[in-house]
């Protein structure tokens, strides 16, 4: 499998943690990444664009 292969490798090359980042309501992606044994983080990101009003 090319994710068991991708950390195999990190894990070689003496990587201790991979990080990604996946936008919050991409499910499928998100569904992809926990079944290859990711688990959410600890920190959440925010972004703010200045000048777009988002109406609830």
């Amino acid at each position: 499998m090319l994710m068991e292969d991708f950390a195999r490798n990190a894990r070689v090359a003496g990587v201790k943690k991979i990080y990604t980042r996946v936008l919050w309501n991409d499910l499928a992606l998100i569904r992809f990444f926990d079944s290859v044994g990711f688990i959410p983080g600890r920190t959440a990101g925010a972004v703010l664009t200045p000048g777009v009003v988002v109406v609830s």
